[in-house]
C-alpha cells in the first residue's frame, strides 16, 4: 500500500500472511483465523468456528442482524485490534456482536402524539441509527496521515474473500452463491463486457469467465476449497495477452505447475500475473506500456485442464479480484 499503513502493526501480519500465502495458495483461507481475523485459542464461544471462512461467515451473519455494511465492520475490527502479533487479543463471535452493536445508536425526538380520545400530549420517539466507518475510526486510534488511500484497499481485500465465502458451503448469510448465473458476480452474463478505465482487458474479444477468483474444488487434483488467486477468461491457444498497463516485466519464465508464467510490476504495489501461456514475448526488466502483448494464451503447466489465461492482480501481493478493475 502506498502508505504502507504508516502503523506497521496493522497489516504487517496480513503482509506476512500473504506473502506464505502467495507461494502456497491452500494456506490463504486457513490461516486467516490466525491474523487479521484472530486465532482460535480454544474460546468455547467459538468451538464450531473452524477457520478463516466460518470467521467471515459470523461477521456477515453479525453485519446483517444489525443492518451494517459488514465490510465496514470488518474494516473498523482490522484497525481496533490491530495489535494481531498480541496472542492475549483475540476475536471472538462475542467481540464480533460487540463490534456490530457499537455501530448502532439511538436517537429520541420530541414530538406530539395523541391518545385514543383525541387528546394532544407531549411524547418522544426513539430512532436507530448506524454510524459511518468514519466515525467508527474517530473512536479507535488510528495511524497518522491519510488513511483513505489504505481502507480502500481492504475494501478491496475483503470483498474478495466475501466472494470466496459466498461460493463455500458455509455461506450463511442469504442470496445465491455463484454457479453461473452472474447474481453473485462471480460469473458475468454472456452480454457482459469489461469497462476499461485503468486496466486494459488482456484478451481482446474473449470476455467468457470459466473459474472466477474465490475458493473451489481443484480442477486437476480435486482438492476442496483450494482458494483460486486470479481470474480465469476461456481462450483458445495463442491469443494475445496485452498488458494491462505500463509497467516493467519482472518474471517470464517457465515453472511447473503454472507453465509459463509472465509477471509485470507496475511500481506503486499493484502486479498482474499471466499464467499457462503458449509463448512468452518479453523479458525480465522490459518496460511495457498498457496493450503491449507480452504473451500468447496456451495451456502449459501441469495445473490446467484446458486452453486459457489465468489472470492476477495483486498489491502487495495480496490477490484481488481481477473483475473488480472492470466494473461500470
Amino acid at each position: 500500500m502506498q502508505s504502507a499503513l504508516k502503523n506497521k502493526k496493522v497489516l504487517s501480519a496480513v503482509v506476512i500472511l500473504f506473502l506464505v500465502c502467495a507461494f502456497s495458495p491452500l494456506l490463504i483461507v486457513s490461516m486467516l483465523s490466525v491474523n487479521g481475523l484472530a486465532a482460535l485459542q480454544g474460546d468455547p464461544d467459538d468451538s464450531e468456528m473452524k477457520d478463516g471462512l466460518d470467521f467471515l461467515n459470523y461477521y456477515l451473519v453479525s453485519a446483517q442482524k444489525e443492518s451494517i455494511d459488514v465490510v465496514n465492520l470488518l474494516i473498523y475490527d482490522t484497525y481496533r485490534t490491530n495489535n494481531f502479533m498480541d496472542e492475549d487479543k483475540k476475536i471472538s463471535k462475542r467481540t464480533i456482536e460487540k463490534s456490530a452493536r457499537d455501530f448502532i445508536y439511538e436517537t429520541e425526538e420530541s414530538s406530539t402524539c395523541t391518545d385514543s380520545e383525541g387528546k394532544s400530549y407531549e411524547c418522544t420517539s426513539t430512532s436507530r441509527n448506524v454510524y459511518s466507518l468514519e466515525h467508527m475510526l474517530s473512536t479507535i486510534p488510528m495511524p497518522e496521515g491519510d488513511n483513505t488511500r489504505d481502507i480502500e484497499d481492504l475494501r478491496t481485500y475483503y470483498n474478495g474473500f466475501l466472494i470466496a465465502l459466498k461460493e463455500s458451503d458455509r455461506y450463511n448469510g442469504g442470496g445465491s452463491p455463484g454457479g453461473g448465473s452472474g447474481g453473485s458476480g462471480l460469473f458475468p452474463p454472456s452480454s457482459w463486457r469489461p469497462v476499461e478505465k485503468e486496466y486494459k482487458w488482456p484478451a481482446d474479444g474473449y470476455y467468457t469467465i470459466t473459474s472466477p477468483m474465490g475458493t473451489r474444488v481443484n480442477p486437476v487434483t480435486g482438492a476442496p476449497e483450494e482458494f483460486h488467486a486470479g481470474t480465469d477468461i476461456a481462450t483458445p491457444i495463442g491469443v494475445p495477452v496485452h498488458a494491462p498497463r505500463d509497467g516493467v516485466i519482472t518474471f517470464a519464465d517457465y515453472t511447473d505447475t503454472g507453465g509459463n508464467i509472465v509477471s509485470i510490476d507496475y511500481q506503486d504495489g499493484y502486479t498482474t500475473r499471466f499464467l499457462h501461456l503458449s509463448k512468452i514475448q518479453v523479458k525480465v526488466g522490459d518496460k511495457v506500456t498498457k496493450g503491449t502483448v507480452v504473451a500468447l494464451s496456451g495451456n502449459t503447466g501441469r495445473l490446467t485442464t484446458g486452453a486459457h489465461l489465468h489472470y492476477e492482480i495483486r498489491k502487495n501481493n495480496i490477490p484481488l479480484d481481477p473483475l473488480s478493475f472492470y466494473l461500470p
